[in-house]
């Protein structure tokens, strides 16, 4: 079957994929674009949104505050309007618009009709695009030790920090909660996760307003392992002013093979999201070497991960160079 021939084949070599073109006449028809926030597929939905949108088309996108496909009732309807007036040629009352693009926040479930779509995802090695949201990672040594040391600093501000050493035991790792890729997807508390001391936390001043962003979060660390092969998860939350820490969005970065021993800087492109602090809230950023069981735990020899930890699995220690660090905002879609 498809899923062990998957399994199987190393995603590292493009041999044996097989990739599927989009015929542009295609891009050019009606298309009705459903995605959600906690949708592993969400990024295709976004893709395939802004490919129509270059050949001139006008896709109609809908992302909910859902897993893949569990819509939550609402969208038959729409769905259904979109087929009469598209397939039957009826004036379907409720049918999407052209071009329309209407997105549900997660905290509050009320839905908005941003102005337009970005360009998407900054190439690697490119600095920070002007105008997003954008910060350092800061410590003085404690960040793994205590959830509420670490820092996240503006980008322009300049600041002295240590760096610091992630430690993978591979016969208690980090578990994954929530997010896009978990058994149990969705916002979650995660306070007791960050209190673990192989996690690394940073978050920003409290806000002194209320402030929405939707869009991808992208992280730049300069990191190396002491193994040839090592992950890198990274997770973004929202620090109540009661403590409660609620979980947004995760993405993590594989590295393999001798790169894993060289310190360059990486990339970390986490879920796209819709983030919504108080006033008095914080952002967190998390990060941990690993997320068991939405990623198999890397064994740290090179090889590929395909599940849980086996007796050959090494003890992997990360370098993280915070004074290289970079976190920002690319602002998929601009809200009102």
């Amino acid at each position: 079957g498809m899923g062990l021939a998957w399994l199987t084949r190393d995603p590292r070599n493009a041999e044996g994929w097989r990739r599927h073109a989009i015929a542009p006449d295609l891009l050019l028809r009606p298309l009705l674009l459903i995605g959600g926030w906690h949708d592993p597929h969400l990024l295709g939905v976004l893709d395939l949104a802004r490919q129509s949108q270059a050949a001139g088309g006008q896709p109609a996108l809908r992302i909910g505050a859902w897993s893949h496909l569990d819509w939550q009732g609402g969208l038959d309807a729409l769905q259904l309007a979109f087929f009469r007036r598209h397939l039957h040629r009826d004036a379907a009352e409720g049918c999407p618009e052209p071009g329309s693009v209407s997105l549900q926040c997660p905290r509050s479930a009320r839905w908005s009709v941003p102005t337009r779509l970005s360009s998407g995802v900054e190439e690697p090695g490119q600095g920070p695009p002007a105008g997003a949201f954008h910060w350092r990672l800061a410590s003085d040594g404690l960040a793994i030790i205590r959830a509420d040391e670490g820092r996240l600093v503006p980008f322009e501000q300049q600041t002295s920090s240590h760096g610091l050493t992630l430690v993978h035991d591979p016969w208690r790792p980090v578990p994954s909660r929530g997010g896009h890729l978990g058994p149990e997807p969705g916002l979650c508390e995660r306070a007791d996760l960050d209190r673990r001391a192989d996690v690394a936390c940073f978050q920003t001043a409290p806000m002194g307003a209320p402030i929405a962003w939707i869009g991808r979060p992208l992280l730049r660390i300069r990191m190396a392992a002491d193994q040839p092969g090592c992950d890198l998860w990274a997770t973004l939350s929202v620090v109540r002013r009661d403590g409660s820490v609620l979980q947004c969005c995760s993405g993590v970065r594989r590295l393999l093979g001798e790169e894993a021993l060289t310190p360059e800087p990486r990339l970390v492109e986490l879920q796209p999201c819709w983030i919504r602090l108080e006033a008095g809230e914080r952002l967190r950023l998390s990060l941990a070497a690993s997320a068991w069981p939405a990623i198999a735990v890397n064994p740290g020899d090179g090889s590929l991960p395909c599940g849980g930890s086996e007796l050959g699995h090494r003890v992997i220690s990360l370098d993280l160079d915070l004074a290289t660090s970079h976190l920002w905002l690319d602002p998929l879609i601009v809200a009102n």
